[in-house]
């Protein structure tokens, strides 16, 4: 990002951030999409981790209410962030759990 100012950058960053934290029950996809725009505008790096670790617990969420599109969304997501902070770990588990979404969901869909 361009910005040189960056009173007003951190403003943004900070506006982004609590939206992320927020709750939105007519959009589950809202923080997917909240988390995506801090990345692409590159402005997450003080708060990857705490978006990684809540992508993931959403996730685990929706894969446990069946939604397991949505899941696999957050997933995936959430492992892109583990592995930019080197937790190799969560990394794993975020993977793991891809997987399970991507086979529960063929299952569902093929009866």
């Amino acid at each position: 990002m361009q910005i040189k100012d960056f009173e007003r950058l951190n403003t943004i960053k900070s506006s982004l951030f609590s939206a992320f934290c927020s709750e939105y029950p007519k959009s589950k996809l809202m923080i997917f999409w909240i988390a995506e725009l801090l990345g692409k505008l590159r402005i997450d790096n003080d708060f990857k981790e705490d978006i990684a670790s809540s992508l993931f617990e959403k996730a685990n969420g929706l894969k446990g209410d069946g939604d397991f599109y949505s899941a696999i969304l957050y997933f995936d997501l959430a492992s892109k962030k583990h592995k930019q902070c080197s937790n190799h770990k969560e990394w794993l588990d975020s993977l793991i759990a891809l997987a399970e979404c991507f086979e529960f969901d063929g299952d569902s869909r093929s009866g």
